[in-house]
């Protein structure tokens, strides 16, 4: 009899094992990210100044773009310039290019189909480091990507912007975030992404840094934030950002690229139209 009951303790145990590893291995799949197994064809267009100078080397183009492949490759994407086209028309390299109707005309003028156009200027009114249009990546006119040429020597820059270009919003709002600690409302606000935690920060606050980071040395990428009484929600939970996230304003050394579900948002916008690829 107690055989058999040793016998029985042991296909239980097998079985709930069995049961425990479905589960387990079920849940593993279900947060396994996808891989899209797709490299993207990019257009580079440098505008020249008024003297007939680039102001911006292709070597740190492709580098800033093989740091860009780097972060993306967890879902299986990369970048690779297929061209590199040279533009005289100083207007565009100015501040207009900023504005919504120059950029329309230069879209209609210079746009290659089908490509991801990355315009580089030496100037973005306001004055900014790069602009792109917000989930471009499934819209079948392209629109495009706008570089402050001074940026390519932050690999940062276009890597942020190809986040926008792929359906990614700031983890910050631009005023005063009204998203919670505790996430019950992360997505109907800000990003609308669920684990990127709240972010407090202010684009208005570039020069007040300071009350963010804490800049002792070694400590650069601690979130200290100073200023109250906007260190806590409106719960009274005290922020904690991922100071580190691509779509964040924190500095660039704190960088360590995008959660899941940023990656799963950019693959759900590009899948949401990939035959224009």
């Amino acid at each position: 009899m107690d055989f058999i009951f040793k016998d029985m303790r042991k296909l239980f145990f097998l079985f709930s094992l069995t049961i425990y590893l479905s589960v387990f291995t079920h849940a593993q799949v279900k947060k396994q990210l996808p891989c899209l197994d797709k490299k993207f064809s990019v257009v580079v267009h440098i505008f020249k100044d008024s003297l007939g100078n680039s102001g911006v080397k292709e070597s740190d183009i492709i580098s800033n773009l093989t740091s860009v492949s780097s972060y993306f490759s967890k879902i299986c994407v990369s970048f690779e310039v297929c061209e590199f086209r040279y533009i005289n028309n100083f207007l565009y390299n100015q501040s207009t290019i900023g504005r919504d109707d120059y950029w329309k005309q230069v879209q209609q003028l210079y746009n290659v189909k089908n490509r991801i156009n990355i315009y580089y200027v030496a100037d973005i009114s306001p004055s900014a480091a790069g602009i792109a249009d917000l989930g471009a990546i499934c819209r079948t006119d392209s629109l495009g990507i706008r570089v402050n040429k001074q940026s390519v020597f932050s690999n940062r820059v276009l890597v942020h912007e190809m986040g926008h270009y792929f359906g990614l919003k700031h983890t910050f709002v631009e005023t005063r975030t009204t998203e919670l600690v505790d996430g019950t409302n992360s997505l109907i606000t800000a990003d609308e992404i669920e684990d990127t935690p709240a972010d407090p920060y202010v684009p208005s606050d570039v020069l007040l840094m300071g009350n963010y980071i804490n800049f002792q040395k070694k400590r650069e990428c601690e979130f200290i934030y100073k200023t109250m009484p906007y260190a806590v929600d409106a719960k009274g939970k005290f922020y904690a950002p991922l100071v580190g996230n691509i779509m964040s304003y924190y500095p660039e050394k704190c960088d360590c690229g995008f959660t899941d579900g940023q990656y799963l948002k950019m693959a759900a916008t590009y899948m949401s139209n990939p035959k224009m690829w």
